[in-house]
């Protein structure tokens, strides 16, 4: 299910670890708080992906998981991993002038059974509140494609109303100058490009968030 969805959301994957394109700014001396909660992805895998999908030719080609690259994933964007990644961005394309104050939250269960629309998960402690929900994030190491992260997250957007002014599920996805061979022996060498590849996959989702109308007539 979660691999039939990143393939729908992340599309065509980006340039091979851009630098960031967000400069990091300070929010106006004085101005009102935006609460940030952020919930981080417990859905997290590595695997051969194919598009041949023959039962013999993908066991000869070493598809299918990829347990040390799934463990690396894991210990390298552990939760407080994925937070601070997430505070060290700027938010002042999506929040404008407000001060960000961020929340870590628990693991969700089932991310991907929320409704986009609908209450916030928490009490929202000022008028701007935004909640990022990761849904998940994969390791693929494509036949053809080659090598990536990739990441689904919910963002919702609320303004002093009940429902939000923006809720979207969206896909992200950087490659990685790996190969196949290379995330199957030495996954342990890729930790410092996973960081920068979920860094990259946060920033294109908060790009995606900063153009729509709904936020920029805020």
């Amino acid at each position: 299910m979660l691999k039939n969805i990143f393939a729908f959301l992340v599309g065509a994957v980006t340039a091979i670890l851009p630098s960031p394109s967000f400069a990091q700014t300070s929010p106006t001396a004085g101005a009102a708080s935006c609460s940030i909660h952020f919930w981080p992805a417990g859905n997290m895998r590595a695997a051969v992906e194919s598009l041949v999908g023959g039962g013999l030719i993908d066991s000869l080609a070493g598809v299918g998981p990829l347990p040390e690259a799934t463990e690396t994933l894991r210990s390298s964007l552990d939760p407080n991993s994925q937070f601070e990644i997430l505070k060290s961005l700027d938010f002042a394309p999506v929040i404008h002038d407000a001060k960000p104050v961020f929340f870590l939250e628990p693991e969700l269960i089932k991310p991907m059974s929320l409704k986009k629309k609908s209450a916030p998960l928490t009490k929202p402690e000022t008028s701007c509140y935004i909640e990022i929900i990761m849904a998940g994030t994969v390791i693929d190491a494509h036949m053809i494609y080659g090598v990536s992260l990739n990441s689904a997250l919910i963002v919702r957007v609320y303004r002093s109303a009940p429902m939000p002014v923006l809720a979207l599920l969206s896909g992200a996805g950087t490659k990685i100058d790996k190969g196949k061979s290379k995330i199957r022996h030495s996954a342990a060498e890729m930790v410092g490009d996973l960081k920068l590849a979920f860094r990259h996959n946060l920033e294109q989702v908060l790009g995606y968030v900063a153009a729509n109308k709904a936020i920029a007539l805020q």
